[in-house]
C-alpha cells in the first residue's frame, strides 16, 4: 500500500495521524469489490455471476465507494499506528474529507496512547508505621464476641413479657387501608430485638408482650423509603408472640477452646487469637503504609493520564460499587442516589487508581524488577493450597496466557510495592488508644 501517514504529538497521551490513500488504490479497491458482486448479486433480467460491471456500478456504487474506503481507512491507520509505534488506549476519532473520484483520499485520526511515564522521585518518603500493640482487654472483648457468635436460643421458662435484647418468634400481617402487601406478612419469623431491623415503632410495640398474646402495632413508613408504595404510608401489623427466646452463651472454659481449632485449652485461645489479631493489625498498618506511600509517589510525580484510561476505570469502580450496594439491599432510585453521592471520589480514585498502575509499570522497567518462572510457580503452588483445589486443575488454569499474564502482573505490582517500602524513610510511632469493640 503506497499510502503516506505523518504523525503529530498534541500532548503527552495524544497523536494526531494525517493519512494520505492514492486515487489508484481507491479504484482498485472498488474495481475489486464490484469484481466480487458482478459473481454474487441477483438482479432481474441477469443470470447470476452474468450481470454486466457497468449494471453492478450503477446499482451498487454508492455502496461499494463507502465500504471501499472504510476498509481502506482501516488497513492504513493499522498500518500507521504499526510504522509510528503508537500503542493506543482508545479507539481513533476519525476526521475524514468526502472523496472525489481521481483524487488523493485524505483524513486525520486522532488517538490517545499511554504516555511515557518517567517518575523522577523514587525514594526517600518520609512515612510513619503504627506498631502493632495488641492489649490483653481487646483479646478479652474479641474471645466475648466469639463466645456471643457461638451462643444458642434458649426458649424462656418464666412467664415475662419481651424485654431487650429478646429473640421473639412471631407471626405478623400487614394492612395498609385494610389491605394487605406483598411481602408484608411472615409466620414463624425470629426477630432480635435491639436489632431495629423493622421500621420504627414496630420494635417498641413488641415490648411487654407474652407469649400466646396478640396485639396490633401502628406504624408509619418513613417518606423516603425504598419501596415508594409504603413511603409515609400507614400500616397495621397485626402479630402474635409465638416464642420468647434468649442467647445462652457458653462459658469461657476448656471445652469451649476446644470447639476452636488448634486449641486444648483457654490459655491457648487466648494466644491464637492474640497472634490472629496481630496479624490482622499488621495487615491494616502495611496497608496504611502503602496507601500513604503511594500518594506520595502520585504527588510528587505528576503527568496526565488519557481520559479514556480514567473513564474505563471509573466504569470498573461504579459497576464494584453497584454491586456492593446490592448487597447492602440497596436497588433502584435509592441505589442510584448513593452511587451519584460517591461520583466524585469514584472519579478522584479512578485517576489515582490509573497512575499507580502507570507508575508501577515504570519503576518495573527502571529499576529492572521481574516476575521469573520460578516465583510464578511457587504463587501457582501457593494458590493451590489456600484453594484446597488439585494442583494440576489450578496448574492448568494459570497456563492460559491471559490469566497467567494478569497473575504476573499482580505479583508484579507486589515487587514494586515492596522495592519503594525498602526505599522509604519509615519511622515508628505508637498507635492512638482504641476503644475495644462492643465496650
Amino acid at each position: 500500500m503506497d499510502t503516506k501517514a505523518e504523525m503529530e504529538e498534541i500532548s503527552s497521551y495524544e497523536r494526531r495521524l494525517k493519512v494520505e490513500i492514492p486515487s489508484q488504490e481507491i479504484e482498485a479497491e472498488m474495481e475489486s469489490q464490484f469484481n466480487a458482486l458482478a459473481g454474487q448479486v441477483r438482479i432481474k433480467g441477469f443470470r447470476q455471476g452474468h450481470v454486466p460491471l457497468h449494471v453492478v456500478r450503477q446499482q451498487f456504487g454508492r455502496q461499494v465507494k463507502s465500504e471501499s474506503l472504510s476498509k481502506l481507512v482501516d488497513r492504513s491507520y493499522a498500518k500507521a499506528v504499526s510504522d509510528h509505534r503508537i500503542f493506543p488506549v482508545s479507539p481513533p476519532k476519525i476526521d475524514m474529507k468526502p472523496y472525489q473520484n481521481g483524487e488523493t483520499f485524505r483524513y486525520e485520526a486522532r488517538v490517545e496512547v499511554k504516555p511515557e511515564v518517567q517518575p523522577k522521585i523514587t525514594k526517600g518518603f518520609e512515612l510513619e508505621r503504627e506498631k502493632v500493640v495488641i492489649e490483653e482487654k481487646e483479646v478479652d472483648q474479641a474471645i466475648d464476641n466469639l463466645r456471643v457468635s457461638r451462643a444458642q436460643l434458649k426458649t424462656t421458662g418464666e412467664p415475662r413479657g419481651v424485654q431487650d435484647k429478646d429473640n421473639v418468634v412471631i407471626d405478623f400481617k400487614g394492612m395498609v387501608d385494610g389491605k394487605a402487601f406483598p411481602g408484608g406478612a411472615a409466620q414463624n419469623f425470629l426477630y432480635e430485638m435491639g436489632s431495629q431491623r423493622f421500621v420504627a415503632g414496630f420494635e417498641e410495640g413488641l415490648v411487654g408482650m407474652k407469649t400466646g398474646e396478640e396485639k396490633k402495632i401502628r406504624v408509619t413508613f418513613p417518606k423516603d423509603f425504598h419501596e415508594k408504595r409504603l413511603a409515609s404510608q400507614q400500616v397495621i401489623f397485626g402479630v402474635t408472640l409465638r416464642e420468647i427466646k434468649t442467647k445462652e452463651i457458653p462459658k469461657l472454659d476448656d471445652a469451649f477452646a476446644k470447639e476452636i481449632d488448634g486449641c486444648k485449652t483457654v490459655e491457648e485461645l487466648k494466644s491464637k487469637v492474640k497472634e490472629e489479631m496481630e496479624l490482622k493489625a499488621r495487615h491494616r498498618v502495611d496497608k496504611m503504609l502503602e496507601t500513604a506511600l503511594l500518594e506520595q509517589l502520585v504527588q510528587k510525580n505528576p503527568f496526565q493520564v488519557p481520559p479514556s484510561m480514567i473513564q474505563r476505570q471509573v466504569e470498573f469502580l461504579r459497576a464494584d460499587s453497584e454491586r456492593q450496594l446490592r448487597q447492602m439491599g440497596f436497588e433502584g432510585q435509592r441505589m442510584e442516589e448513593m452511587l451519584q453521592s460517591w461520583m466524585k471520589d469514584i472519579d478522584r480514585k479512578a485517576e489515582f487508581d490509573v497512575k499507580v498502575v502507570l507508575l508501577a509499570e515504570a519503576i518495573a522497567n527502571k529499576e529492572a524488577l521481574k516476575i521469573d518462572e520460578k516465583e510464578l510457580a511457587l504463587e501457582i503452588d501457593r494458590l493451590a493450597q489456600q484453594s484446597g483445589m488439585e494442583p494440576a486443575k489450578i496448574k492448568a488454569y494459570y497456563r492460559e496466557v491471559e490469566v497467567r499474564s494478569r497473575l504476573t502482573w499482580q505479583l508484579l505490582q507486589a515487587k514494586v510495592m515492596r522495592w519503594l517500602v525498602s526505599q522509604a524513610r519509615i519511622r515508628e510511632v505508637t498507635p492512638k488508644k482504641r476503644t475495644p469493640a462492643g465496650a
